[in-house]
Parts: structure tokens; sequence; C-alpha cells
């Protein structure tokens, strides 16, 4: 299992809401230019202050429905603020306390290109 998420370049984490506290891979952490002994056991609030301020209401709506149990998986796109000040696009996706976290940087820039040639090309 491990070398399957390893091979799709994807981070993992798992949120135990009990005590209120997110662990995260090295991947996950590597994706934001952090190393995992920087981050420790975050609490679960802490991922949010890192998302961009447009996408905090769409995480939550996607993802509050799922921890109430009202949907079996939640997935959603949002930007968080990479180390150095830019912005880390990722896809976070999984069902109850444990989940999948893949960079998206690279995706979004090419369907902005995408984009923008289309746009180019119908003038």
């Amino acid at each position: 299992m491990a070398q399957l998420i390893h091979g799709t370049c994807a981070g993992t984490g798992r949120i135990d809401l009990h005590i209120g506290r997110d662990k995260t891979d090295e991947p996950w952490a590597a994706n934001l230019g952090y190393a995992v002994a920087e981050l420790g056991a975050w609490g679960v609030g802490e991922e949010q202050k890192l998302l961009d301020s447009q996408d905090v209401d769409c995480v939550q709506a996607l993802s509050h429905p799922h921890l109430r149990g009202e949907t079996a998986f939640y997935e959603c796109d949002p930007g968080l603020c990479h180390i150095d000040g830019s912005w880390a696009w990722v896809l976070l996706g999984g069902r109850f306390r444990c989940g999948m976290r893949t960079a998206l940087n690279a995706y979004k820039k090419r369907l902005l290109v995408m984009f923008y040639l289309r746009l180019l090309l119908s003038k």
C-alpha cells in the first residue's frame, strides 16, 4: 500500500477528532515546503490557517457533511500557503479520519495555459 501511495506522489493524513490532532506524512509536508518534524502533530484547525481565504467556505461545505456522516467521501482542491509564501494547490479527499493529499500545482498551471491558449485561438 505504501508503494501505491508513493507512486501517486500523494501525501496522507490522519485526523483524530477526539484529541483534535492531524498527523501528516513526509510527502504532504514537502508539498508545503516543510519537514514532518516542523509540523509535528498539527491541531485540526492549523491546516485551515494555511487555506486561501476564498477556499475556506468550500472546504467546510464539502468536509463537514462527511464528518457528520451524511456523505461517504469528501474531495476538494483548495490553495494552501507554501512556507515560501507562494500558493500550493492541493487535492484533499478521503473518508472519516484518514485521507489523501495530492499536489496539484503542475496540473493547475497546465489548465491555465490551456485556457489562455484556447482564449487566444478563439479571437
